[in-house]
């Protein structure tokens, strides 16, 4: 199957936010989704929300992604230059992100480690730059191990997969990742068509793992954007021993991590 965009603003549902005031605001009191943006602006508008919201509910997250954030913002600038010149969009956005962080019960707290972990991967990150083929995408994976590089690894990744290997090379860092490209002896493709290709791997013990990839057909305005991703790749787990993860994550139980 094709690869489809998703809306991350239905993703998360910010339908929800559609009747939220702060008790000691007027109800007039406009708020982000009572402003009249234009589509461009309106995403941009709601990536931003997301952002303060995730950095407001979880302590760590605006160190960790601080980066990521600053950069996005740059790729955004001249669209975020025209919404904040606005008069009202400051104090909506501020009300918008008091209202949403003040209904976060502690409870929602892994809820939100999730969206917070999927909108990065989907929103903030740069796009990766992926293959024109399997072989090509394969060939950037392996790099990107070889330099212990987690971000431009997972860009390789299918989404679903990303927010499971997220942790895992987090656990792993530099010198496991490296470890990891150390053993891939050789890759081969097998099956090649249109949306769908299949390949395998062989390790340096002689273990085999079937690679899945899926075509991505990018952004309709940059053609460039298109190109190949990777269903998942198990060889990241094989020195986790069992049992091989934690459930909910993507990391390997206690000792077993190396």
């Amino acid at each position: 199957m094709p690869i489809r965009r998703i809306s991350a603003l239905a993703l998360l549902g910010f339908a929800a936010l559609a009747t939220t005031v702060l008790p000691d605001e007027p109800a007039s009191a406009p708020q982000l989704q009572d402003l009249k943006l234009g589509g461009q602006e309106s995403q941009v508008a709601w990536n931003m929300f997301w952002y303060g919201v995730c950095g407001r509910a979880l302590p760590d997250f605006a160190r960790r992604s601080a980066s990521v954030y600053k950069g996005w913002r740059e790729r955004n600038r001249e669209v975020i230059a025209r919404l904040e010149a606005m008069p009202d969009f400051k104090p909506a956005m501020e009300r918008s992100l008091s209202a949403r962080v003040e209904g976060t019960a502690p409870g929602d707290r892994a809820s939100m480690v999730q969206q917070c972990t999927m909108m990065t991967v989907m929103v903030w990150e740069p796009p990766p730059v992926l293959g024109k083929t399997p072989s090509e995408t394969w060939s950037g994976l392996v790099e990107a191990l070889r330099r212990g590089d987690a971000s431009r690894t997972l860009g390789y990744f299918l989404l679903q997969f990303r927010l499971s290997a997220s942790p895992r090379l987090s656990q792993l860092g530099p010198a496991g990742m490296k470890s990891i490209a150390g053993r891939i002896r050789s890759f081969r493709i097998e099956e090649e068509g249109p949306e769908t290709a299949a390949g395998r791997m062989t390790t340096s013990d002689g273990r085999e793992e079937a690679i899945h990839f899926d075509h991505y057909s990018g952004d309709a305005k940059d053609a460039s954007t298109a190109g190949w991703l990777i269903e998942r790749l198990d060889e990241l787990w094989a020195d986790c021993g069992q049992p091989p993860r934690v459930p909910g994550t993507g990391e390997c139980e206690g000792a077993a991590a190396k």
